[in-house]
C-alpha cells in the first residue's frame, strides 16, 4: 500500500506540471485539502470496510469536474489515475468512473479531490429500499408499519438494528410463553429461532413458564418472534 501510496504521489506531481500546460480556462491547477463529507458516509479510512459490507461499489468511483475542467484536464487526470469514464448524468453533470483493480480506491479518490478539478469525488454508495422479511402474515402486522402514522415504522429500524446484540434481556411478566414442548404444553412453531433465559413461574415456583392462555405468547412474539423464516409473523427485535 506504501509503495502504491509513493508511487502515485509522485506521479500525481508530474501531472501537476503537465496540467499546468494545458489551458484550464482559468481554474488553475493547485492542491488542496479532500472535501470533507457532510452526509453521513464513512471517511476514505474505512472504505474497506465498507466495500466489505457491501455498502460501497469496489472499483467505482462518482467525479464531478469543475465547469471548464471536463476536457483535456479531466481526460488527462483520469488517464492518469487509470480511470474510465462510464456513464454521465446529464441532470447532474456527476461521471461514474470505473478505477483499474491494481490501484487504491481512496487515494484515487484523495487525488480527484487534491487536482483542484473537480468540485467532488466519492465512493459510489450503494442505495437499497428497506428491508422487509419473507413472514407470510407480516402484511397483517398493521400496527409495525401504517401509512396513516399510526404505525412505528419498524422497517426504518430495522435498517439500523434488528436486536442484534445477545446482551440485551427483555423480561415479560405475563400469561407464560410457549417456548418449550413440556408435559402438554408444546413450543409454538414461530417461536423456534427465539433465545430465551431464565424462564420461571411465579404461580408455580419452578423454572417452566409456560403460557396457559396465549397472551404472553403474542406479547413475546410482538418482541422477538422468529423472523424472516418463511412462517408466521415477524418480531421487532427478533436476533
Amino acid at each position: 500500500m506504501g509503495t502504491v501510496k509513493k508511487g502515485l504521489n509522485i506521479l500525481l506531481a508530474a501531472l501537476l506540471i503537465a496540467l499546468m500546460t494545458i489551458p484550464v480556462f482559468g481554474l488553475g491547477v493547485a492542491l488542496s485539502e479532500p472535501k470533507p463529507s457532510n452526509d453521513g458516509d464513512p471517511a476514505l479510512g474505512d472504505l474497506a470496510a465498507a466495500i466489505s459490507r457491501d455498502e460501497v461499489v469496489p472499483g467505482e468511483v462518482l467525479v464531478k469536474f469543475k465547469k471548464g475542467a471536463e476536457g483535456t484536464p479531466a481526460r488527462g487526470l483520469n488517464s492518469f489515475l487509470e480511470a474510465r469514464a462510464e456513464t454521465t448524468s446529464r441532470e447532474l453533470g456527476v461521471t461514474r468512473m470505473e478505477i483499474t483493480e491494481s490501484v487504491d480506491l481512496s487515494q484515487v479518490i484523495e487525488l480527484y479531490q487534491r487536482s483542484g478539478l473537480v468540485e467532488y469525488a466519492e465512493p459510489n454508495f450503494r442505495k437499497r429500499a428497506l428491508w422487509r422479511p419473507d413472514d407470510p402474515y407480516y402484511e397483517n402486522q398493521w400496527n409495525f408499519n401504517n401509512s396513516n402514522g399510526t404505525g412505528i415504522h419498524v422497517e426504518g429500524a430495522w435498517n439500523v438494528t434488528r436486536g442484534g446484540s445477545p446482551s440485551v434481556v427483555v423480561a415479560v411478566l405475563d400469561t407464560g410463553v410457549a417456548y418449550e414442548d413440556y408435559g402438554w404444553y408444546e413450543q409454538a412453531p414461530d417461536l423456534a429461532n427465539t433465545r430465551f433465559v431464565s424462564p420461571y413461574n411465579f404461580v408455580y415456583g419452578d423454572s417452566h413458564a409456560n403460557d396457559d392462555h396465549g397472551h404472553g405468547t403474542h406479547v413475546t412474539g410482538t418482541i422477538a418472534q422468529s423472523t424472516n423464516n418463511g412462517y408466521g409473523v415477524a418480531g421487532i427485535a427478533f436476533n
